[in-house]
């Protein structure tokens, strides 16, 4: 037979290689096997077929996850359980419904309240009465400043001890070009 504990098996099996990399698939299989133990009982796990899984186990695990666990989180524990099933499904050329798919759980994915990217027009009222440079130079600012101010060349690269004696470097400034 076809278990969810052999599901679960079979998937570590063919993702992991033991390696460090590994560790959080095989904790979050780990916690998923327990978990489901717990919700469904050890027989149910280990010695059921996998056919016999029916959508009831599945929404009682999930509800069973949303009661401890944030919804993006379930989405994702219960992602990699979907994975699992489909892996040994198309493995061994099985024809049946994974009863995990297409669970709806409510409140994961965005929300009003995220973080959305910046659009242009955020961008151009940002910047619409700053004078400084627009264009991202993928340099330091003290860099930025000694181009702007003066002398590229003269900046230091390294800070070195004064030699005992030395006079300083003179370095010229120029005028900073006005605005257009």
């Amino acid at each position: 037979t076809l278990s969810l504990n052999k599901v679960l098996e079979e998937y570590y099996t063919f993702k992991c290689e033991d390696t460090a990399q590994d560790l959080p698939l095989k904790g979050r299989i780990t916690r998923i096997r327990k978990d489901l133990v717990i919700v469904l009982g050890k027989n149910r796990v280990d010695f059921t077929d996998l056919k016999d899984i029916t959508r009831a186990d599945a929404n009682t695990y999930r509800d069973f996850l949303l009661q401890r666990v944030a919804p993006n989180s379930v989405l994702r524990t219960i992602g990699v359980l979907k994975a699992a099933i489909n892996h040994v499904l198309v493995e061994n050329d099985l024809d049946l419904r994974n009863v995990f798919q297409g669970l709806k759980i409510k409140g994961a994915g965005s929300s009003k309240t995220d973080r959305l990217p910046v659009t242009d027009e955020q961008l151009a009222l940002r910047y619409q009465n700053d004078t400084t440079l627009h264009t991202p130079m993928g340099c330091r600012v003290s860099f930025v400043v000694m181009f702007y101010f003066g002398d590229a060349n003269s900046y230091p690269k390294r800070r070195t001890p004064p030699i005992v004696g030395a006079k300083a470097p003179e370095v010229q400034t120029a005028e900073p070009e006005p605005n257009r």
